[in-house]
């Protein structure tokens, strides 16, 4: 075998200025949780969350730019894993705009004992904005009067 130009990091890149290596992947979320409300005066809520996402990778897919590339398998090329601890998540609504907060912890297959799995090793956040196009399902029912 003779000796490359540049260093390999891994078994399946090779990496040189001119290269440039390329992931892609879809990203398929559940998520389920609870979230409490705290009302607020004028439609106004403030709202704390907790809830569980469950991720999966599909099609990933590893490309470089000079096709000097194996890569590794499509087993290896997935999203972490979450904790064992739910996510959090806190947000404010006003009339129909709603701004959340969320985050979660993330763990690796390979981390070390029931802390790195309870704890995680990395960390997600995000940051979400919704506006809802119905009524509000809160608001107070009008009542027609009757008329002679």
């Amino acid at each position: 075998a003779g000796k490359t130009p540049y260093p390999r990091l891994a078994a399946h890149k090779c990496v040189s200025p001119n290269n440039i290596v390329n992931y892609e992947a879809w990203l398929a979320t559940a998520r389920l949780g609870l979230r409490f409300f705290y009302p607020l005066p004028h439609e106004r809520q403030w709202f704390f969350g907790v809830s569980y996402a469950l991720n999966k990778t599909l099609h990933p897919t590893v490309t470089s730019s000079t096709g000097n590339l194996t890569a590794p398998p499509a087993d290896q090329l997935g999203y972490a894993l979450p904790s064992l601890l739910p996510n959090l998540g806190l947000g404010w609504r006003n009339q129909r705009l709603t701004l959340s907060l969320d985050g979660q912890l993330l763990s690796s297959p390979d981390a070390d004992g029931i802390a790195g799995h309870l704890l995680g090793t990395n960390f997600a956040a995000r940051l979400g904005t919704a506006y809802r196009l119905g009524h509000n399902p809160d608001a107070p029912k009008i009542s027609r009067i009757a008329q002679p």
